[in-house]
């Protein structure tokens, strides 16, 4: 036995450093989309905070065989904008998100902490604006509860990707006189929740009511 949990502790840190070492290479690329944005256009980059709630679900083929239920969960963390024009803008987030879903009794739950990182183009009309783009998100936190005892759910426990890709979807106000962004976005995966197991494809689907402010630039 303690040789077991040593190997399945080992196992874990490996997945940890692998999720770093991809973490770290995203944020490079992100750095550099950034740095050429701001030198070809010339424009300040502004840094801001998001935070917020989530309503999630799991969605897909074998989704509704695991008898799970949309939670309230939430997110927050940093953002940077990149304003190209006056009617378009690049931003990336590092935001700290939880996701998943439980039974109606609260009897069976997956709790799932993800970072996520969106880079996204957004469409500015005035006081409204319109976002989209592709997002990754990394696995930094799950918590399995499964009093039931459902055999659907003991098959998955172990087996959450670490690394997933998805696509983001938005629109949003901009209450300029208190300097407050109201939006509603939606965060749907690409891919499945799980690997190595080929009848449960299910996928993390968000919605997302937030609220963000961005810090003043300086001139």
């Amino acid at each position: 036995m303690p040789c077991r949990n040593s190997i399945a502790l080992e196992l874990g840190n490996l997945k940890l450093r692998a999720t770093l070492m991809e973490i770290k290479k995203v944020l490079c690329l992100i750095t550099v989309f950034l740095g050429v944005s701001v030198a070809t256009y010339a424009q300040k980059p502004q840094i801001g905070f998001r935070i917020g709630s989530n309503f999630s679900d799991f969605i897909g083929r074998d989704a509704k065989k695991l008898n799970l239920e949309n939670i309230w969960g939430g997110h927050g963390g940093v953002m940077l904008t990149v304003p190209v024009s006056n009617a378009f803008s690049a931003k990336t987030e590092l935001m700290y998100s939880t996701k998943g879903a439980a039974s109606e009794d609260d009897s069976a739950q997956v709790n799932l902490g993800y970072l996520d990182i969106p880079l996204l183009g957004q469409l500015n009309t005035g006081a409204f604006y319109l976002e989209a783009g592709p997002q990754l998100s990394f696995l930094v936190r799950d918590k399995f509860k499964n009093e039931a005892g459902e055999a659907n759910l003991n098959t998955i426990r172990d087996s959450f990707r670490r690394t997933n890709l998805s696509y983001v979807l938005g629109a949003g106000l901009r209450l300029a006189a208190i300097g407050v962004t109201l939006g509603l976005r939606y965060n749907g995966d690409i891919s499945t929740l799980v690997e190595n197991i080929d009848d449960k494809e299910f996928r993390n689907s968000v919605l997302q009511f937030t609220t963000s402010f961005s810090l003043p630039s300086r001139r």
